[in-house]
């Protein structure tokens, strides 16, 4: 509901905690979400290994980022030479646009270690439900 408030560019993150209760069945219930996690009860290599794994993420996030835009940037110094034109500038643009969106190529996901428990649990690449990956209910929507 408030993502259209968050940045999105593949060098800022927001590093959230999240509650969770398990019932008598083993269902897993949402409870709140805060943008300013609380680290007071946790070990300290639990930490250490969450930051490092959000480093990786987002390591991995910035190179594909950048991969994209400096592949795009030589097609334009090759093609330099219409730039007069304004739809060949349109093109570039949307094509830039393209390029700088936040999106994890699947070259760099070795980036991300096999230890990280990461888990791509929404993308911006899908509509309403459908970005959430299969992760929401029915109950949800």
């Amino acid at each position: 509901m408030t993502s259209a408030n968050f940045w999105k560019k593949s060098n800022v993150y927001e590093l959230f905690e999240m509650e969770f209760v398990l019932d008598d069945n083993l269902q897993l219930w949402f409870i709140e979400s805060k943008p300013t996690p609380s680290f007071g009860g946790s070990q300290p290599k639990f930490i250490g290994k969450m930051l490092s794994d959000l480093f990786e993420i987002e390591y991995a996030f910035y190179r594909s980022r950048m991969v994209r835009i400096i592949e795009l940037m030589r097609k334009v110094q090759q093609d330099s030479s219409k730039f007069s034109d304004t739809k060949t500038i349109q093109k570039w643009k949307a094509q830039y646009k393209d390029a700088s969106v936040n999106k994890l190529e699947s070259k760099f996901i070795p980036l991300i270690k096999k230890t990280n428990e990461w888990k791509l649990i929404m993308t911006e690449r899908f509509e309403g439900a459908k970005a959430y990956l299969g992760h929401l209910s029915g109950k949800c929507l």
